[in-house]
């Protein structure tokens, strides 16, 4: 079974070359927040990091029912979750962009959940980029990565 996923951005040059163009082959569909699709086609929403939190606020409800339904939310830092993802928290961190120069270094994000279908084909690394921070989940989630 093939997971549907749509992946949501703010429409910023470097969503529209990652989501629409190098990476779109592995999303069913793409949408700004302002044109979110029905989500009863989906399995997973994907908000893309930097996608404006007030952007999302109008379709809030619809993720939570989402949500309730037993989708599986993907939710990216600096989306200000905590206006839009009921009862998550992000925890800032300063973002070390420079931290894969050093010899060794790791950021330690791991697949918490293996065998979710999401992260089917990932391993650590293809989670790793820079950090923003962490999201303190609320209760019943299930953390995919931490």
């Amino acid at each position: 079974m093939s997971l549907r996923c749509l992946a949501v951005h703010g429409g910023a040059y470097y969503q529209i070359e990652a989501l629409e163009g190098r990476y779109a082959p592995h999303f069913t569909a793409l949408a700004r927040p302002e044109a979110l699709p029905d989500l009863a086609h989906f399995d997973a929403v994907l908000v893309a990091c930097r996608t404006p939190g007030f952007r999302l606020v109008p379709v809030a409800a619809a993720l939570r029912g989402f949500l309730d339904r037993g989708g599986c939310v993907v939710a990216m830092g600096e989306t200000r979750p905590d206006l839009w993802l009921p009862g998550a928290r992000l925890t800032p961190e300063p973002t070390n962009w420079w931290w894969w120069l050093t010899p060794g270094a790791e950021l330690g994000v791991r697949i918490t959940a293996p065998g979710h279908p999401l992260l089917g084909r990932l391993r650590d690394r293809d989670l790793t980029w820079h950090l923003h921070g962490w999201f303190d989940p609320p209760p019943g989630a299930t953390v995919l990565a931490a």
